[in-house]
């Protein structure tokens, strides 16, 4: 783009970033839909040079064929730094006075989540705190929040003994691309079987005497074990993780218990959105 005005495709995912810098270098930059085929079609109809997802699939139609190459992507990285005889540190320097916000709503919760460049987040920081209701918290609340917002933590609520269908890892995992280590007996279990236990995310009454490792029964039966337990109650519950039996999660209107036989079992259970269905 500094030696010639050219043209970029970018799909809808990308950040706003992108287009803003493309656009103050000179270039022309056009939007297009997420896809490997849309991108490729939108390199071809706008006669581009250069297209790219924000999955990283990035095409090359100069000094190229047209399809996206990630050895040839690195090494036109090496010749860009070579030629500017400068670091990828001070490439990047001009846009990465950018801040990234996202915005999560949970019932009951509203929070953001900043991607801050690390020279700027002590004085972003120090902003934040000068806000009346704003303040310092630890790993504790950190951990609350992941409960709440019902996303998995690898190491408390599954391990590498776990499959993917186990452990609800919808977004970290395809069925119909690439070649992964364990891709086969995962793709096996999700087209052919189920997954003989499921993490889940469990609602705990106020007045369960409940922790981390408790045993959770269906019926007389032993069923799953509680992974991790959040440290306060939430509208009058507490909210966990566990893995449970898939047998028994016919219907969301299966209640828990943390003794056998209980007659009046209380703790209700949902699925995760990461949840992989087929």
């Amino acid at each position: 783009l500094k030696s010639q005005k050219c043209k970029v495709i970018g799909d809808v995912k990308c950040s706003q970033v992108l287009f803003d810098e493309v656009e103050q270098l000179g270039g022309q930059i056009f939007m297009s839909k997420t896809g490997h085929s849309h991108v490729k079609n939108n390199l071809k109809k706008f006669n581009a040079d250069l297209a790219g997802e924000m999955s990283g699939h990035i095409f090359f139609a100069k000094d190229y064929y047209g399809f996206d190459d990630a050895f040839f992507a690195a090494v036109k990285v090496l010749e860009i730094l070579e030629l500017n005889g400068s670091s990828s540190a001070s490439e990047t320097s001009s846009v990465d006075k950018k801040i990234l916000c996202t915005k999560h709503q949970h019932p009951g919760v509203k929070h953001y989540s900043l991607l801050i460049p690390g020279k700027d987040v002590e004085n972003v920081a120090n902003r934040l705190l000068d806000q009346e209701d704003c303040g310092w918290v630890g790993w504790n609340a950190w951990n609350e929040m992941d409960l709440i917002e019902r996303i998995p933590v690898f190491g408390r609520d599954y391990t590498t003994d776990n499959f993917a269908q186990e452990a609800a890892l919808k977004d970290y995992i395809s069925f119909d691309k690439g070649c992964y280590i364990g891709q086969e007996p995962n793709a096996r279990l999700f087209f052919r079987g189920r997954p003989q236990k499921q993490l889940v995310s469990l609602s705990i009454p106020d007045s369960a005497n409940i922790y981390d490792a408790s045993p959770l029964f269906f019926g007389s039966e032993l069923v799953g074990e509680v992974t991790t337990i959040s440290a306060s109650s939430h509208d009058g519950a507490y909210v966990g993780m566990a893995m449970v039996k898939t047998k028994v999660l016919g219907t969301e209107d299966t209640k828990l218990s943390i003794i056998p036989d209980d007659p009046e079992p209380t703790i209700g259970w949902s699925k995760l959105p990461t949840h992989i269905m087929r």
